[in-house]
């Protein structure tokens, strides 16, 4: 129902400035428009896809068509089409109304691409794919969670290089959170990159030294220097 009072909103706005625009095409494509509408809201949203196709085909300037389609798309169960059109509408608009949600349904069907590849342990295309959704919809935790999540499984799997990819993400996101440098300093020393991983503590020492996180990198570094010292003796 939200999506129907968006739609016909839209519409209205659109039937008021019909007068500067030619008469033909485009108020054929405002009358198909609305009966997509009313379709959706009926929840016949095949009928309403057809229909906002074809209003899109005869004003293929008219967005709110695009988006019309893009849910209409999305409810029917064609998650190809709707994804496509979703991204379609982004790449066309710029602060339109509806950019939010189109941000939050594109970003949800990604997500399941992911989920699906987090749970087989694809973790290269999980932690791509999560990044992904953190782009489209920069605004949700949760997908900066779920990467979070993804890079630790990844690193209690063994693939650091993964592991590594999703921290660099969430440290361009979220640059001063320690966590993030901590689980980045943990991969590093996993991988035995002991300079990075020092660096790394390091940093978290000098962001919050008194911090739980601060005194975990504190008592981490010095078994870091620890290994560097050892691996510098030469052999007997």
């Amino acid at each position: 129902l939200h999506t129907y009072i968006i739609i016909v909103v839209a519409l209205l706005c659109t039937a008021s400035a019909a007068h500067a625009t030619p008469a033909g095409d485009k108020t054929l494509a405002l009358t198909m428009a609305k009966t997509a509408a009313d379709a959706l809201k009926a929840g016949k949203h095949g009928l309403a896809a057809q229909m906002f196709s074809e209003a899109l085909k005869l004003d293929p300037q008219q967005h709110d068509y695009l988006y019309g389609l893009a849910r209409a798309e999305h409810l029917s169960g064609d998650t190809t089409a709707a994804e496509r059109d979703y991204r379609r509408f982004l790449a066309q608009t710029k602060g339109h109304r509806a950019e939010a949600k189109v941000r939050r349904h594109l970003a949800a069907l990604v997500g399941k691409r992911c989920s699906r590849a987090q749970a087989r342990g694809a973790w290269a295309q999980a932690t791509n794919c999560y990044t992904e959704t953190t782009q489209i919809e920069p605004s949700n935790a949760g997908w900066r969670q779920s990467l979070a999540e993804v890079g630790s499984q990844a690193m209690l799997s063994g693939d650091q290089t993964s592991a590594l990819t999703a921290y660099a993400t969430l440290r361009r996101l979220e640059p001063t959170e320690p966590k993030h440098i901590l689980r980045q300093a943990r991969a590093y020393r996993a991988k035995g990159d002991l300079d990075a991983a020092q660096r790394s503590y390091r940093e978290v020492l000098t962001l919050t030294p008194d911090s739980p996180a601060g005194r975990r990198a504190k008592v981490a570094l010095a078994e870091v220097m620890a290994l560097k010292a050892k691996r510098a003796r030469p052999a007997v």
